[in-house]
């Protein structure tokens, strides 16, 4: 039994891990979309550039 839950114990630190991980990425992401949106706002300048990608 006991190579049972050291193989458990080993998923669950796992699975920690990616948690921890999935939720640092999304808070960064968030930030940057966060300070994009600002930054889009007071200059416009994201509009601009999307605008000459997509040829708007």
């Amino acid at each position: 039994m006991d190579i049972v839950n050291q193989r458990e114990q080993e998923e669950y630190d796992q699975v920690r891990r990616d948690l921890i991980f999935v939720v640092t990425m999304n808070a960064i992401f968030f930030a940057i979309l966060i300070g994009l949106y600002f930054f889009n706002r007071s200059t416009g300048s994201v509009d601009q550039f999307f605008a000459q990608v997509l040829k708007f």
